[in-house]
Parts: structure tokens; C-alpha cells; sequence
């Protein structure tokens, strides 16, 4: 399968493992590569144009989870449980983890708001702006304010 027909995507993910049930994870992967290596389960996921795309989708959940559930939580095989241990951490191996204490109470909670805010994004991202807003190299403010604009007509 050649790279660009991968799909990159988004994932929200609830651990399995005992005694971490109330640990979430949010990433991206694409088709093909690893869809995911934790022993989770998927609560939703989202496809994405690119790499570029996803990684948006993931910033916004980063953000909101950072925000309502600090801090990231401690997980068996993360970087943090690595280190712990002093063994060398693999590469794909991060401290994406969020406990969730209202996690039973999903459709009551402010948790609820995660999916709006990851869709929003991933609907309304823009190829051509990156992060922070800045236009891609040789696209300037005002075309991309002119392309905007064409859109909305």
C-alpha cells in the first residue's frame, strides 16, 4: 500500500488494563502503520486529510483535557512507567494519559464536550493555515482571507 493511500486519524481511547478503566488516551495514527498499540478501547475517532490535519484534531483534545483533568495520568508501559523503571522507553511510547473521574457519568459531564470540540476542528481546519494561524510559505494573509471570503458567497 503506497503512503498516500494511508488515512490518517484521530483517536480517543479508554484504557483496559486493571485498575486504569478511568484513563483516557487521545492521539492520532494513520491506516496501515500502527492503528493503535494500547490495550484500550476505541470511544471514537475521526478521519483526517493528513498528518497536519490530525495532529489539529489531537491539539484541541490535548488542550481541553489538560485543562478539565490535570495532571496527565501515570499508565503501565507510558514514558512515565518507562522511566520509573529506569528501562529505555520506545519511541512511540508518550505521556498522553488523562484520568477521569466522571467518566461513569459521560453524558452528564462536562467530558461530554470533547467530541464537539475535536468535530469542530476537524470540519473546519484549513490546509492552508498552520499552526498559530500563519499562512503556508508562499500564500500570503490576504489570499487566504480572499479564498475565505469566495467560500462564504
Amino acid at each position: 500500500m503506497s503512503n498516500k493511500n494511508k488515512t490518517w486519524f484521530f483517536y480517543l481511547m479508554r484504557s483496559l488494563m486493571p485498575n486504569e478503566e478511568l484513563n483516557i488516551s487521545a492521539g492520532v495514527s494513520k491506516t496501515g502503520y500502527r492503528d493503535y498499540l494500547k490495550i484500550a478501547e476505541v470511544i471514537f475517532s475521526l478521519p483526517c486529510k493528513s498528518k497536519a490535519h490530525a495532529l489539529a484534531v489531537e491539539k484541541e483534545a490535548h488542550r481541553f483535557l489538560d485543562q478539565h483533568y490535570p495532571p496527565r495520568s501515570w499508565v503501565k508501559w507510558s514514558k512515565y512507567d518507562f522511566v520509573l523503571r529506569k528501562i529505555k522507553s520506545p519511541i512511540n511510547r508518550t505521556n498522553e494519559w488523562w484520568l477521569i473521574h466522571d467518566f461513569d457519568n459521560l453524558h452528564t459531564s462536562k467530558f461530554q464536550e470533547i467530541y464537539e470540540l475535536c468535530r469542530h476542528r476537524q470540519l473546519n481546519w484549513k490546509e492552508d493555515i498552520l499552526k498559530y494561524g500563519k499562512a503556508k510559505e508562499g500564500k500570503t494573509v490576504t489570499h487566504l482571507n480572499e479564498a475565505k471570503e469566495g467560500n462564504q458567497k
